[in-house]
C-alpha cells in the first residue's frame, strides 16, 4: 500500500512521484513532468500509440502483452479480447478467499456495456424480472431496462436477475439481497460509484460465489480511476463463475456489431498499477470523509420547495432532492459558480462525478414525482470544506427565497 496521505498536498506530491515512475519505467525516459495531469495524459497516450499497436485493419490476428493485459487483436471493430484469467484482479483486486474463474473485455464507455448485456439478458432469460433493491437506478440504465421489461412476453417474477446499482444503493444490506432467491440465473453489478478495491465489490464477489451464481460487472472508468482527470472515456464487463461461454460470447458479438469495443489509446495504462490503485482508492476516501462532514453541517431545509436526500453509500456527493417547476437549474448552476468565486473555492457547474475539485450537477428526473436533483460533490482537499458548506447553504437558502 502506498504511505499515507496526510494533507492534500502530500497527496498531489505522491500522484506526481508514482506518475513520473510510471512514466521512467516504461519508456526509459524523465521527460514528462505529471503536475498538469491533462497535458501528462495527452504525452502518455502518444507514447501508447507509438507502441506497435495493431493497426484498424489487421493483416493478421495479433496476440500481444500491453501493460499487464494479455490480447488477442481482431479487425479494429470486431475488438481486442483481454485472455487474461486474472482479469478480475488486474481490474478490480485480489480475492484471497475465491476461486473464480474470469474473462471480459473493454469497452468504448459503461453505458454500452450495459446496453449490450441487458439485451442480451432480454434475449437469454425472456420470461425473467429484472429486479434492482433501491428506489431508484441511473437513468440511462432505467430507460434499458424499463424498455426490455415491456417485450417480455410472459414475466416470472419468481425468475428474478438482480441489477445491483453502486449510484443508487443505500446500505450494505441492499449488496447482497440476492442471498435469499429461490431463482437467481445471474447478477449484474455496475460497480462505477464505488472505489474497485472497495469492499463493497468483494462483499457482492463473495458472496455470489459462495452461493454459486454467476455475476456481471460492468463499470466506467471515467474519473474514479484516473484521479478525478479525464484520460479518456471507458467501459468495462467482467464475468466471474459462468460455467459456459454463451452469454459472453453473445455479449462479445453484440459489441462487436455496434463496433463499440474500446481502442488501446482509451485504455488506461496504469489501469493495473497497484500503486497507482492504491493512491487513488486513498483519494476517494478521502473525498467520501469530506463529503460525510460537508452533509453533516448543511442548514435544516424548511419548507416544500426541496430536501436533501440521505446519502447514498458511495458517499460521494450529496443530493438536494427539489420540484422542477420551482427550480430553474441553469440559474442554480450560474449561482453556484457565482457563490465559489465569492468563498474563493475552486468549482465547476459540469455532469459526471469524482472530480478532485468540488462541483455541482443538475439531474432532471421526469418520474411521477417530476423533481430535480442537484447533486453536490465534494472536493478532495478537505481545507476546503467549511468553503464548501457555505456556498451550498447559500445556494439553497437563494433557491428557497425565489
Amino acid at each position: 500500500m502506498t504511505r499515507s496521505v496526510v494533507s492534500y498536498q502530500d497527496y498531489l506530491e505522491r500522484r506526481t512521484e508514482l506518475l513520473r515512475d510510471f512514466y521512467r519505467t516504461n519508456f526509459e525516459t524523465d521527460s514528462m513532468s505529471p503536475e498538469n495531469l491533462a497535458a501528462y495524459y495527452l504525452e502518455l497516450k502518444k507514447q501508447v500509440i507509438d507502441k506497435s499497436m495493431p493497426p484498424v485493419t489487421n493483416i493478421q490476428n495479433a496476440r500481444l502483452e500491453y501493460f499487464g493485459f494479455n490480447f488477442y487483436s481482431r479487425y479494429q471493430r470486431q475488438g481486442h479480447t483481454v485472455v487474461n484469467e486474472d482479469i478480475y484482479e488486474k481490474i478490480y483486486a485480489p480475492l484471497e478467499s475465491c476461486n473464480l474463474s474470469s474473462r471480459g473485455f473493454f469497452t468504448s464507455n459503461c453505458q454500452v456495456a450495459n446496453f449490450a448485456l441487458l439485451h442480451v439478458m432480454n434475449l437469454v432469460y425472456p420470461d425473467a424480472k429484472f429486479f434492482y433493491p433501491t428506489d431508484r437506478i441511473y437513468f440511462e440504465s432505467d430507460y434499458i431496462v424499463n424498455r426490455f421489461q415491456s417485450l417480455f412476453t410472459n414475466p416470472d417474477p419468481k425468475q428474478k436477475i438482480y441489477y445491483l446499482d453502486s449510484s443508487a444503493i443505500l446500505d450494505e444490506s441492499q449488496l447482497t439481497c440476492f442471498a435469499d432467491a429461490i431463482d437467481c440465473p445471474i447478477i449484474i453489478f455496475d460497480t462505477t460509484c464505488f472505489d474497485r478495491q472497495s469492499r463493497y465489490i468483494k462483499t457482492v464477489v463473495e458472496a455470489a460465489s459462495k452461493l454459486n451464481i454467476p455475476l456481471i460487472l460492468t463499470r466506467s472508468h471515467l474519473k474514479l480511476d484516473s484521479f478525478g482527470t479525464e484520460y479518456d472515456s471507458l467501459g468495462s464487463l467482467v464475468f466471474l463463475n459462468f460455467e459456459d461461454r454463451d452469454i459472453y460470447t453473445r455479449c462479445y458479438e453484440f459489441i462487436s456489431h455496434m463496433g463499440a469495443f474500446a481502442l488501446f489509446n482509451q485504455i488506461y495504462p496504469f489501469l493495473n498499477d497497484q500503486k497507482i490503485k492504491d493512491l487513488n482508492s486513498l483519494r476517494v476516501s478521502t473525498i467520501q470523509e469530506n463529503s460525510k462532514y460537508i452533509y453533516s453541517k448543511l442548514n435544516k431545509v424548511e419548507g416544500d420547495f426541496g430536501f436533501y436526500q440521505p446519502e447514498r453509500l458511495h458517499g460521494l456527493s450529496h443530493v438536494f432532492v427539489y420540484q422542477r417547476e420551482k427550480v430553474d437549474f441553469i440559474r442554480a448552476g450560474e449561482r453556484f459558480l457565482a457563490l465559489c468565486k465569492v468563498y474563493d473555492i475552486a468549482g465547476e457547474f459540469c455532469d459526471s462525478f469524482g472530480f478532485d475539485f468540488f462541483s455541482l450537477t443538475n439531474v432532471e428526473s421526469y418520474d411521477q414525482h417530476n423533481r430535480g436533483f442537484l447533486r453536490f460533490c465534494s472536493p478532495l482537499d478537505s481545507s476546503l470544506n467549511d468553503k464548501a458548506i457555505d456556498v451550498i447553504n447559500n445556494l439553497v437558502k437563494h433557491i428557497a427565497l425565489k
